[in-house]
């Protein structure tokens, strides 16, 4: 499949009802893996390059790196496909040969690093290669997706706004905590907009986010 074009999220979200599975009354699951990246990470991935685009950067003048084990890799792999940059993501082992394969299909090139950081984890060794290779090349621009204002903001602006549109009124609003852009954008706009709703963070055992 040869992209031509990544430009805007879908106007139409997709809510399915899960109380029938569960016994609960009102449960409803945001359905963001059927989009072409297969994940929420597109909309962080169009925000982080639309942001570097605002701020002078180009695909005739400079390359992409981002560290992933998968998800926003890929999406960041589909949109650089579709404006013309060369994209570099640096993984781990523990990134799925499928993720890899699809980077690589949308044009993507992959350093994979095998050194273990002081947490037992990878995203240390991860992020120092991108700090050094970005020091040696000045052209070659880190999207940085764990410090970028652009990740929280697209959540704050079109995730959260979507869900509240959807429904009158949500008590528990259940959201993974990875980078924590999806989370701390929703949060906040939660607060502003409907602060009776009570925001959980999720994320799976062992994880850097809960220690």
């Amino acid at each position: 499949m040869i992209i031509n074009k990544v430009e805007k999220l879908s106007s139409q979200p997709m809510f399915f009802q899960l109380e029938k599975h569960f016994g609960l009354n009102n449960l409803f699951l945001k359905i963001e893996g059927l989009n072409i990246a297969g994940s929420i990470k597109i909309k962080t991935a169009l925000s982080l390059i639309d942001q570097l685009e605002r701020e002078g950067v180009s695909p005739s003048k400079n390359k992409i790196i981002e560290s992933s084990s998968g998800n926003l890799g890929i999406a960041l792999s589909i949109v650089c496909k579709s404006r013309g940059y060369t994209f570099t993501c640096v993984t781990d082992p523990n990134t799925s040969p499928y993720s890899e394969r699809l980077m690589r299909i949308y044009g993507a090139n992959i350093l994979k690093v095998s050194q273990k950081d002081k947490q037992g984890g990878y995203l240390e060794t991860r992020i120092s290669l991108i700090e050094e290779m970005i020091k040696k090349n000045k052209n070659l621009i880190w999207t940085n997706q764990y410090s970028s204002f652009a990740n929280p903001l697209i959540h704050y602006e079109e995730t959260a706004r979507e869900i509240l549109n959807q429904f009158a009124k949500v008590d528990y609003l259940f959201i993974g905590a990875g980078t924590t852009g999806t989370l701390v954008g929703c949060a906040e706009h939660v607060k502003k907009f409907s602060p009776q709703t009570q925001v959980v963070a999720v994320d799976s055992a062992g994880s850097v986010t809960f220690g």
